[in-house]
């Protein structure tokens, strides 16, 4: 039996609600034009420049970011259960969503290259193991793909990543990167 909106707690909600709240402050955000002057190096070669999109197209595309995805501590601005996540999941599925990595993004927005009706940016920072242990089965069972923004530094060391969780996300081409 689901929980009634009722039945959660203000944190909850907003636990919830929070990487939907920060695509649309990013979708504010991107429509708002950039009135500060370009850097003199800019000028310069902005004559050499040519966009492919005109200033007016926007592209709307939630990012979601998550730190942890464990079930040991209370939702909260960092931190996801991977009940709560898998509820992010079903709900970008359920709702046609496709994720796309940043540079999809880029390449999008410099060369005009189509994105899927309905993208999505799922993007994970720091590289703890929480995020591969409860995060990476449930993007696979959803048929999702993540950024994995991994500290090198942090790499084999106690509550991180392993060199070989690493390739094996790798492997299913999840987009690992440098953090």
């Amino acid at each position: 039996m689901g929980m009634g909106r009722g039945d959660m707690t203000i944190p909850r909600r907003l636990a919830l609600a929070a990487p939907l709240l920060l695509s649309r402050t990013l979708r504010v955000l991107a429509e708002e034009p950039d009135r500060r002057p370009p850097p003199a190096e800019m000028q310069a070669a902005k004559s050499e420049m040519c966009p492919v999109l005109p200033a007016s197209q926007a592209i709307d595309i939630p990012i979601l970011v998550y730190h942890h995805v464990t079930p040991d501590h209370a939702p909260g601005v960092l931190f996801v259960t991977p009940d709560g996540f898998e509820q992010h999941l079903r709900f970008l599925s359920d709702s046609g969503y496709q994720s796309v990595s940043f540079a999809d993004l880029a390449a999008s927005l410099e060369y005009g290259l189509p994105l899927p009706e309905r993208p999505v940016i799922l993007s994970f920072d720091d590289g703890w193991a929480n995020q591969f242990q409860h995060g990476f089965p449930l993007l696979q069972k959803y048929g999702f793909g993540a950024t994995f923004y991994i500290v090198s530094g942090y790499v084999d060391h106690e509550n991180f990543m392993t060199t070989d969780q690493l390739q094996a996300m790798m492997a299913a081409d999840r987009h690992p990167r440098r953090h």
